[in-house]
C-alpha cells in the first residue's frame, strides 16, 4: 500500500496547505500506521514544542523512518514529497490534535474512513519525597 502523510499546522487548513509531505511505501493497513504514529503525537502534545509544527514534522519523519521494519541492508521506503499522488491508496492529514484518514479509490475519489482528535495526556503528579540524597 501507499501513502502520504501531510502535517498541517491547522486541522482546518486546506489540503493543499501541507507544511511536510512524507510519501510511505509500505504493506500496512491505515489502522496499523496509526498505531505507529498515534503515540508520538500524544508525546509530543506533552512537549515544550507543542505549536511548532516544524518539530512535529521532524519528528513524525523520524520515528517513520527509526521504527520501519526493513530487512538489514534496505533503506526504508520513505521520503519527503512536494505533491500530493495520484497513485496512492490512503492520506493522513495530521495536525497538533487530530489525525483524519482518507481512502482514495480508482477514480481518485477520497473518502474519510477515519478521524480521531489527539488529547493531551494527563501528567502523573509526583509524589513529595525526600530530595535526593537525603532519604
Amino acid at each position: 500500500m501507499t501513502c502520504q502523510i501531510g502535517i498541517y499546522e491547522h486541522h482546518d487548513d486546506s489540503l493543499e496547505n501541507w507544511n511536510t509531505l512524507i510519501s510511505l511505501q509500505n504493506q500496512q493497513p491505515p489502522r496499523e500506521l496509526l498505531r505507529r504514529i498515534i503515540p508520538v503525537l500524544k508525546d509530543f502534545q506533552n512537549s515544550q514544542y507543542k505549536r511548532d509544527i516544524g518539530s512535529l514534522s521532524a519528528l513524525l519523519t523520524w520515528h517513520l523512518v527509526d521504527s520501519a521494519a526493513v530487512p538489514k541492508g534496505e533503506l526504508p521506503r520513505i521520503a519527503l514529497s512536494r505533491q500530493i499522488g495520484s497513485n496512492i491508496d490512503y492520506f493522513c492529514r495530521v495536525s497538533p490534535r487530530v489525525v483524519e484518514v482518507y481512502s482514495i479509490d480508482e477514480v481518485l475519489e477520497w473518502q474519510m474512513i477515519a478521524a480521531m482528535e489527539i488529547d493531551q495526556a494527563p501528567v502523573e503528579p509526583v509524589p513529595p519525597g525526600p530530595a535526593p540524597g537525603h532519604g
